[in-house]
């Protein structure tokens, strides 16, 4: 019985411990390295995460929030290229992947805070049995008949009262881990909807991009549609064979860019 309380108090001890580092590697991930504030403390500090730090974490994501909303709309790119496109894609991907992230980390909070008020109560009811039991072996103890059935009710109760010692403190650690869980869901909501906002905005940038490229591409592979074109009318009109072969020769390097070109369009 002491194993298991000992095994259990550990897991949710950890358990908190892992949750709070979860949460602030959360919460590190929309910093900037232009947006450092009082709320990046010492380690130390950061463990405790007061209410205060919380508050101020809230009112950096709103404030964001609202410079976002303020944004007029975006704009389509002056110039285009391959790398810039394939550039932008990527960042695009990695922005829904932080927003998948963080969706996932919100949800695990949620469950997490869902099924701390029965955990709560499930230790609670180990301490209530662990008083109990105490109460029992001390009111046995009086009527122990020798020394060593004494000594072995004493070490039974010893055993007793440090599993409501554990029990008590595990009610403690579970209690402070749901005010911190509850603190804390409104800047994770807060924080997503940044993100998503973000993305949001990417998308919309990156479909501006795209048709740009798109039509940049065009008019270059019409350029080099037109292009082949002269130089197979050049072919036609060729009146020597080393003007011919020197005209087919321009038309196969043409038709070879006009045919990358295809390639890249698609």
């Amino acid at each position: 019985m002491m194993n298991l309380l000992y095994r259990n108090c550990f897991i949710r001890f950890f358990s908190f411990l892992a949750m709070i580092l979860v949460v602030l590697s959360f919460l590190c991930q929309t910093g900037s390295a232009q947006e450092k504030t009082a709320v990046e403390q010492p380690a130390a500090a950061a463990a405790s995460l007061t209410k205060e730090i919380v508050g101020e974490k809230l009112a950096v994501a709103r404030k964001k929030l609202a410079a976002l909303s303020a944004q007029s709309p975006p704009q389509p790119p002056t110039a285009t290229d391959k790398k810039g496109f394939e550039s932008f894609n990527a960042g695009v991907d990695q922005q829904r992947d932080r927003v998948a992230a963080m969706r996932t980390t919100i949800g695990e909070h949620r469950k997490r805070l869902e099924a701390l008020p029965e955990l709560i109560a499930e230790t609670r009811k180990e301490s209530e049995a662990a008083e109990k039991n105490a109460a029992l072996l001390a009111e046995s103890g009086k009527s122990a008949k020798t020394e060593t059935e004494k000594k072995l009710i004493d070490l039974r109760l010893e055993n007793a009262q440090l599993e409501k010692q554990i029990a008590l403190k595990s009610i403690k650690i579970l209690t402070e881990e749901t005010d911190l869980a509850a603190d804390l869901e409104p800047v994770l909501t807060a924080e997503l909807e940044l993100a998503e906002k973000q993305l949001e905005r990417l998308e919309q940038e990156l479909e501006l991009y795209s048709k740009a490229y798109e039509q940049q591409l065009a008019l270059v592979q019409q350029q080099k549609v037109d292009s082949l074109a002269r130089k197979e009318k050049e072919v036609a009109t060729a009146k020597t064979p080393a003007a011919r072969f020197i005209a087919e020769w321009d038309a196969e390097l043409s038709r070879s860019e006009k045919n990358k070109g295809d390639l890249e369009q698609f």
